[in-house]
Formats: C-alpha cells, sequence, structure tokens
C-alpha cells in the first residue's frame, strides 16, 4: 500500500487541481487511503500494480465522497477515469477491472456502517 499511497497524493493534486479545490483534495487523499488500507486488509487487488490499485482507490473515493454529499466536494470536477490512467500510465480497462472486483465488497462493507 506504500507505493500505492504516494501515486494516490500525486495524482489527487492533478486530477483534483489547486487553489480552491486544496480541501477537496486533501479530503479525496485522506478517503482514498482508507481506501487503500481497507483494501489491503481484505485482501483484495493482490498482485495488483500499486498504479492500478492507485487509480481504483481516487475513482472510488471521489465517488463515495459525492455519493455521502460531503459538502466539500461540491464544485469539484469529479476526475475521469481516463485522466487518472493517463497520469498514472495504466490503462483504463485494468483500473475498471480492478474497480468492479472491491465495488460490491466495499457497498457491503459501507452499507454495514463499518
Amino acid at each position: 500500500a506504500p507505493a500505492a499511497k504516494g501515486l494516490v497524493s500525486r495524482v489527487a493534486e492533478r486530477v483534483c487541481g489547486g487553489g480552491d479545490k486544496l480541501r477537496a483534495t486533501l479530503q479525496i487523499k485522506q478517503h482514498a487511503f482508507g481506501l487503500l488500507d481497507w483494501i489491503a486488509s481484505e485482501s483484495l487487488l493482490v498482485g495488483k500494480q500499486p498504479k492500478t490499485v492507485a487509480a481504483a482507490a481516487l475513482m472510488l473515493a471521489f465517488d463515495e465522497l459525492v455519493r455521502a454529499r460531503a459538502p466539500v466536494m461540491g464544485d469539484v470536477e469529479p476526475p475521469t477515469l481516463h485522466g487518472v490512467c493517463d497520469e498514472l500510465a495504466t490503462t483504463p480497462a485494468t483500473v475498471q477491472q480492478a474497480i468492479d472486483a472491491i465495488k460490491a465488497p466495499r457497498d457491503a462493507f459501507v452499507r454495514a456502517g463499518l
């Protein structure tokens, strides 16, 4: 997870923009870090490249924050899968597979309120 966390840090700032979006970027990074810890604790995406895991965590973090209606997310442009993948030099299909692999267990985890 440390390699993926470093990638999340770097890419979140690029895809979310800085300035007034700094708080949103920090929130996305913190949420993505939590997701990375959860992915590791659940032994999901084992053997996947850190850049794939980082991209999946970023996309899911943004999605979860928007669904939770986090106020800080109000004016932030959503990162695109292609934009995140370009930043990380990975392919959207690979990242989408990773997202699909963690989405159902993650949704169950969130619904359970854990």
